[in-house]
């Protein structure tokens, strides 16, 4: 096998080692190897040091080089054409910049070293990775690397071609291959070949003789593959057939998918507030007090301002008042909150001289599921005083119904209002309207 290579990138000891801007003909080659950024280096050789080591290249040796490419491609397209294959090895940079001087000037030259492979760097970019933890994603490449072990220096974020190997846990490509012609060009990683047990020069080289002799035998069995051709804008001036009977029923299609989306949109916008309202069954501190907060404002109260580290709430409508403790507890409620809010009723009443009703909230084992609160929410043990003060107790669920009820306007205002300022005790919700989901996905 005839291998033509420029670099030394493989590890292939017997290859014929030619220059780019050599008479080596590419077509001599039965498998073709370049290392591009030795192609650069070739041409790096040509600059001179000037103004204390800076390198600048002649423009004579420059067009020189100019012209090497475009014979070059034109010898790559006849190889790749005839089902030749072409394996490269490229860095992450592939755009360089220098510069160039005649006579007359000194003007800076930017080269695209994938111009070379009639290729666009730009529709290759790619991202800084290392790694050497990959997978081969297409079965007619997989026996070339079980050869060898890829060390990938950057990953490709967007490329022309398809990925043939990726890394194992993320899918991320590092190699491809690129459909040219009849043949294919095949895009590498640092390779390099696997130690065996007492291995030597020679056997070592056998075996990457037979890894190029493998893939290049399985290049020649891949299907072909179609690449979409870039159509003209001027084809759209005309119809063929049913084709604009069937463009109008895609634009009916889209016109149904945006009022979809629209309706759809404004759906989450209305479940929302659900999502909002379950802080009540688990919520505690000023979490909890700003959505105690939002119902009362929504039931139509008056808010009235609090002082700082006093009543959690105060509410008001027509000349009812009600000062209101609010707290998210782990287990039952207790007497000293009781005690708490009767403290902030008796201040309000002697700094405004009106007796305000005293409301406790308290979300009782918050962290447990409705269905597995089993305890007391008030124990009889702070039900006495409760009584002989006048104190409404209730859980931030029960508001919770009380609200889906108003919500679905099937509890007036005024009940509700009359609920909280007339019980005395444990409040009794007259509905309920949450619903436990059994074997549903949420």
């Amino acid at each position: 096998m005839n291998i033509l290579e420029i670099g030394d990138a493989s590890g292939y000891r017997y290859s014929t080692q030619i220059g780019y801007m050599s008479n080596n003909y590419f077509l001599d080659a039965d498998l073709l190897v370049i290392d591009l950024d030795n192609v650069y280096y070739e041409l790096y050789k040509e600059f001179v040091n000037v103004n204390l080591g800076e390198k600048i290249l002649r423009v004579e040796k420059y067009q020189k080089f100019l012209e090497y490419v475009e014979k070059r491609k034109i010898e790559l397209a006849k190889y790749l054409g005839d089902g030749g294959n072409l394996l490269i090895f490229r860095g992450e940079d592939m755009i360089r910049t220098f510069k160039v001087v005649d006579d007359q000037r000194e003007f800076k030259e930017t080269f695209d070293l994938m111009n070379i492979l009639d290729l666009d760097s730009t529709k290759f970019q790619t991202k800084t990775l290392s790694g050497t933890n990959v997978t081969q994603d297409q079965e007619h490449f997989v026996d070339f690397f079980s050869y060898f072990k890829c060390d990938y220096k950057f990953i490709y974020t967007s490329f022309a071609g398809y990925p043939i190997v990726t890394i194992t846990r993320t899918g991320e490509p590092v190699a491809l291959c690129i459909p040219k012609g009849k043949g294919n060009i095949i895009i590498l990683p640092d390779i390099e070949l696997f130690y065996l047990e007492d291995d030597n020069d020679y056997d070592r080289n056998e075996r990457i003789l037979q890894a190029f002799e493998d893939l290049d035998e399985a290049l020649k069995k891949l299907p072909p593959i179609v690449t979409p051709s870039n159509v003209p804008e001027w084809t759209n001036s005309y119809m063929l057939g049913d084709e604009k009977q069937e463009l109008a029923k895609l634009r009916d299609l889209e016109e149904q998918a945006l009022e979809i989306e629209k309706q759809i949109n404004e759906q989450k916008g209305a479940l929302s507030i659900y999502q909002g309202l379950k802080s009540l069954l688990f919520e505690s501190g000023k979490n909890l007090e700003f959505m105690v907060e939002e119902v009362f404002k929504a039931f139509g109260y008056e808010i009235l301002p609090t002082q700082q580290n006093r009543d959690d709430l105060i509410i008001k409508h027509n000349d009812q008042v009600a000062v209101i403790e609010i707290k998210g507890v782990n287990g039952s409620s207790a007497e000293k909150q009781a005690v708490q809010l009767q403290k902030w009723v008796t201040e309000y009443h002697l700094e405004h001289d009106f007796q305000p009703k005293g409301i406790l909230i308290v979300n009782t084992f918050r962290e447990k599921p409705l269905s597995d609160r089993k305890g007391d929410d008030f124990p009889n043990q702070m039900m006495k005083y409760c009584n002989n003060q006048g104190l409404c107790l209730m859980t931030s669920a029960q508001l919770l119904e009380l609200f889906l009820g108003f919500y679905a306007d099937e509890l007036a205002f005024e009940k509700i209002h009359n609920l909280l300022f007339n019980t005395i005790g444990k409040l009794q919700v007259p509905s309920s309207y949450i619903e436990k989901v059994e074997n549903e996905e949420s």
